[in-house]
């Protein structure tokens, strides 16, 4: 170890290799790295195909404007961008707006590593660490996506720096019990940072002149987010008409019981390993810090503090343990604390100038190829279902679909998460019959196997929960293919002179399409006719053999070019 290494415990001295004057050729590489990084995921924003849990996301913001938000918490977001609504066009512009907020927030957590590594290496191990982060695949896909994880990650990205650096002052705690607080309603996912805020603090405490003045700072500092999380959820769940707190506490239960309780032990290994091949520098950079930690922790005792601070920034990672959402958008999420160990371990690591130059170049083409395969994985199938929707259908309407893709239509029934599906099935209550009953909701759109299933659509990824069979019998009847993935209400019959029983459970105006006349409940209607139907049943017949067709409204546009030959998702 050397000699200017203590120093970076406490927080002092200047480490060898760091210029006063300008960047070394390293530092000059990896800082350019790093822009291009974030160039390529500016890039992506307008190319890369929108997640599900991205419209998803939008879809609350619309729900909160027409007074429909069910639940108080993890929503706060909808006060953050309620402006994205007025953004001219639909629902893919809207979320790429967001997506550069996300890539702003994306940088902070940069900023935040880097600003966190400086406090134990020097300069250029901390720039390492950043382009790390960086350049790890699961970043390059997901650091930038519209959800609470970015945002979340920031705010407890710089409530930690503000910890580890700060004077302490009022605004500064202030800032940071804000910060946390305001985290944990984007996502309460942000309590597993709570071992790195502990952490961080108790080394505040121990390296502090006064240290009981301190922990009463930090105590209060907890303390204080504690309350503003409280106040804000308190005034955020007023102000929604529809929202309890029995609604949130039952949302929370059912969360825990899927995604702690009910799941095996590492439940996403298979994402983790998945992740570390898109990551493989990094990986090894991680894991040989948590080598020279250890080795570091067992053999210097005047390093122990410092040390048992970095494994306090790694202990978020114990998640991937026990949690059964560590998708590859988690890892973006939990790993920007756990970069210090990668600076750690560059700091730590006797290479030449030459070597640290391959190093740097290999993560960095790794993410240039990611990028390249990205590009190929576009918006078009889902820009062509969104656009396609909107001019069938000019104003709202009530639709059916996996998430909320036309986020500015209101959603009936569940989100078809796995989560979701697993919780409607263990109900095992059918949804669709009573749906249908109580609303009117012309639109299903295909988005989802599960749908694709149940109405005998070919399916475009694997199937992993089918619908419960009176769903399906419901949405198979009510139903007809009209473009692509997007079905509207309607009707295939077949029809002679024998009278059959026709039920609608969807009312509205119905256009027939026939080669010869239908006659309901005794009236005839001739092909191209449209024809009010409400709820109930009706007898249909025709003078000859045919198969008709009701379609729900009145020349409903269809484009005229066949859809994408591509799946709306392809997943993670």
């Amino acid at each position: 170890m050397s000699k200017a290494y203590p120093h970076y415990f406490e927080g002092r001295a200047t480490a060898t290799g760091d210029h006063a004057l300008g960047l070394n050729r390293v530092e000059y590489l990896t800082f350019g790295a790093i822009v291009l990084c974030a160039v390529m995921q500016a890039v992506l924003i307008f190319v890369q195909e929108i997640n599900w849990d991205e419209f998803y996301f939008l879809s609350l913001i619309y729900e909160h404007q027409r007074g429909e938000l069910t639940k108080a918490l993890q929503t706060i977001h909808v006060y953050l961008f309620g402006w994205l609504p007025m953004i001219d066009g639909n629902e893919i512009r809207q979320i790429e707006v967001a997506r550069a907020f996300m890539l702003a927030s994306e940088l902070g957590i940069m900023a935040c590593i880097y600003g966190l590594s400086r406090l134990f290496v020097p300069r250029q191990s901390a720039l390492i660490a950043v382009l790390a982060y960086a350049s790890a695949g699961f970043v390059l896909l997901h650091g930038a996506s519209f959800r609470a994880d970015p945002i979340a990650a920031f705010l407890m990205m710089a409530a930690l720096v503000l910890i580890a650096r700060s004077k302490l002052r009022f605004a500064d705690l202030m800032v940071a019990a804000s910060m946390i607080a305001l985290a944990g309603l984007v996502t309460v996912k942000a309590v597993f940072y709570a071992p790195a805020l502990i952490g961080l603090g108790l080394w505040r405490v121990v390296r502090s002149e006064y240290p009981a003045s301190d922990f009463g700072k930090l105590a209060g500092l907890g303390l204080g987010a504690l309350a503003i999380f409280g106040s804000l959820y308190w005034l955020h769940q007023s102000a929604l008409p529809a929202a309890d707190l029995a609604g949130s506490e039952a949302m929370m239960s059912s969360a825990a019981q899927t995604t702690l309780l009910d799941v095996n032990f590492f439940p996403r290994m298979g994402d983790a390993i998945q992740g570390a091949s898109l990551a493989f520098v990094q990986a090894i950079l991680f894991f040989a810090g948590l080598f020279f930690a250890f080795r570091e922790f067992a053999e210097n005792n005047k390093a122990r503090t410092g040390i048992a601070v970095l494994f306090a920034l790694a202990a978020p990672l114990l998640s991937f343990l026990f949690y059964r959402n560590a998708f590859p958008y988690y890892f973006a999420f939990i790993f920007p604390p756990a970069m210090v160990l990668v600076a750690f371990a560059a700091h730590r690591f006797s290479l030449s100038s030459r070597i640290w130059v391959a190093l740097i170049a290999v993560m960095f083409l790794s993410s240039v190829l990611l990028f390249s395969r990205t590009l190929e994985r576009d918006q078009e199938a889902q820009a062509q279902v969104v656009d396609a929707v909107h001019k069938i259908f000019p104003e709202p309407v009530a639709a059916i679909d996996r998430n909320s893709m036309i986020a500015s239509f209101p959603k009936r029934g569940i989100f078809m998460s796995t989560w979701g599906l697993k919780d409607y099935r263990g109900k095992g209550d059918p949804i669709f019959a009573d749906i249908l009953q109580n609303d009117i909701v012309p639109l299903l759109i295909l988005n989802s196997p599960s749908l694709e299933e149940a109405v005998g659509d070919k399916l475009t990824a694997p199937l992993r929960a089918r619908l419960l069979p009176t769903d399906r019998v419901v949405l198979s009847q009510n139903y007809i293919p009209h473009w692509g993935k997007i079905w509207v209400a309607g009707k295939k019959l077949n029809l002679g002179s024998v009278p059959v029983i026709v039920t609608i459970l969807i009312p509205g105006t119905y256009q027939v399409e026939s080669d010869f006349p239908v006659i309901f409940d005794g009236k005839e209607i001739a092909g191209g006719e449209v024809i009010h139907l409400g709820r109930g049943e009706y007898l249909l017949s025709s003078g000859q053999s045919q198969t008709a067709i009701l379609r729900w409204g009145k020349n409903l546009y269809r484009p005229t070019n066949k859809p994408a030959d591509k799946p709306i998702y392809r997943g993670f």
